[in-house]
């Protein structure tokens, strides 16, 4: 049985978001932090590797357009490729969504709206997580939460890969992918300080 997953390079021309990462290997269980100053290109890692990684990806955003004419509890049943009512309802209780599972997808606060990203892409039960600041409309019980969540994600042998301007989330990863103008450097996540980067 594999221990690692391929992620692979990317290299883009401005013209289709300018990136150049050269790629890597990342043991199971493993978590990457993505850091870097806004409009450096986390987003458009993410989705470049979104398209690029072949096999059983869940990703993770604020973008709703896709699920306006749905409701809450329609998301996860729909995430889940064999339809089970103890894991939809399981998911609904992790991620405190009861009270609104018959909510409208349009009515959702964004924290709301990121909870319910979160439990769709934890019913895919996918083997690489990619999320996109997955904690920036949380509150703190939900941040704490989602580092909870995280945790046991990697104990079942899944790599997480997220984006996030929080120093913490940055130094509880095993990995960290700086990306500054559209470029990726690797850096030591425990180590890392975003004020040292600033005053560079």
């Amino acid at each position: 049985m594999d221990k690692v997953i391929e992620i692979p390079a990317i290299h883009r021309s401005a013209f289709e978001g300018a990136m150049e990462f050269s790629g890597v290997t990342i043991q199971l269980g493993a978590s990457v932090a993505i850091a870097g100053r806004n409009g450096a290109g986390k987003s458009v890692l993410l989705k470049a590797l979104l398209q690029k990684m072949k096999g059983n990806v869940g990703w993770v955003s604020n973008y709703r357009e896709p699920f306006l004419d749905m409701r809450v509890q329609e998301v996860i049943e729909i995430a889940q490729m064999n339809r089970s009512d103890e894991m939809t309802e399981n998911v609904l209780r992790t991620f405190s969504l009861n009270a609104i599972r018959y909510h409208g997808i349009n009515v959702l606060s964004d924290g709301e709206f990121m909870r319910l990203m979160l439990a769709r892409v934890t019913a895919q039960d996918p083997k690489v997580f990619l999320m996109d600041e997955p904690d920036a409309h949380l509150d703190f019980y939900y941040k704490q939460e989602l580092k909870s969540i995280v945790q046991e994600w990697q104990k079942r042998g899944k790599v997480v890969i997220y984006s996030t301007h929080d120093e913490q989330w940055v130094n509880k990863a095993n990995h960290l992918w700086w990306v500054e103008n559209g470029k990726v450097t690797f850096k030591d996540a425990a180590q890392f300080e975003f004020q040292k980067i600033g005053n560079r």
